[in-house]
Parts: structure tokens; sequence; C-alpha cells
């Protein structure tokens, strides 16, 4: 896809496909390592240049991203994401009726 300025992107459709590209290492998450910033395709007032020049859990790659990720697995073990489930299930249905009749949903 493309993103403002014609900056190339990829979004992953799909669990499986989401599964296949973080475990594949040519898909880095952390932003100094993309080639479009090394280039400077991506100027520093670029829109969405707060949205991808952080440093977190998904923007880690590799021992660092494991060692973030250990932190807050028990966060995310199933027993408390049953708890969640009630409110994650009201916070995701909330778009859903507009969506539904729509042709086409903008993105």
């Amino acid at each position: 896809m493309s993103l403002p300025g014609d900056v190339v992107t990829w979004a992953a459709g799909g669990h499986q496909t989401l599964r296949r590209m973080l475990s594949d290492q040519r898909f880095n998450r952390d932003w100094r390592q993309w080639r479009a910033f090394q280039d400077g395709e991506i100027p520093e007032d670029h829109p969405l240049i707060g949205m991808c020049k952080v440093d977190n859990m998904v923007t880690a790659h590799g021992a660092d991203h494991r060692r973030l990720r250990g932190l807050l697995s028990r966060s995310f073990a199933p027993a408390r994401i049953a708890l969640l489930a009630p409110r994650i299930e009201q916070c995701a249905d909330r778009p859903w009726p507009r969506w539904r009749s729509a042709a086409a949903v903008p993105i």
C-alpha cells in the first residue's frame, strides 16, 4: 500500500500473513533499519512520522523484542485475555454497524 508522499509500505491482511511477515528476517520492525528512512525518502516532517519513529515492543527487533515481550507476556496470558474479552468485544463491535452496510471501507 502507499502512504502519503508515495511511501510504499506493507500491511498484513490476516493473522497467518502477519505471522509469516513477523518471522521473516526481511521484515525488520526497527524503524532505524527501514530503507526509506535510510535513503531519506521519508522526511522528518512526514505526516505519519510520529507513528513510525517510536521505540517500543512493536518496533523492537530480535533480542530486544524478545526481552520486552517476556516482560509483558503474563499480561497477555489466556486467562487474562479471557477476563478482558467482554470489554475487547464491546470496543471491537462499535465500528462494525457502519461498515457492514458500506460498499467500501476507507482505511
